[in-house]
């Protein structure tokens, strides 16, 4: 039974991910910016977007816990 259940959610969430609109991918290159961003620039950028996102931090917080 649970087998039915877990593939039918399953099914759902392939449902809803075919009705998500495409995205272009947008490239930004700033005039001043380097083309080949370090290393530690990259991760500190990702580090300021995480922290931006108050789900973002919950969920790395949630799944840091669970793990």
């Amino acid at each position: 039974m649970v087998f039915f259940i877990d593939s039918g959610t399953f099914f759902i969430s392939a449902l809803l991910l075919i009705t998500l609109p495409k995205a272009a991918a947008s490239v930004r290159v700033d005039s001043d910016e380097q083309v080949g961003a370090s290393f530690k620039e990259d991760f500190l950028e990702g580090i300021r977007f995480i922290k931006g996102s108050r789900y973002l931090v919950i969920g790395m917080i949630v799944l840091g816990v669970s793990s």
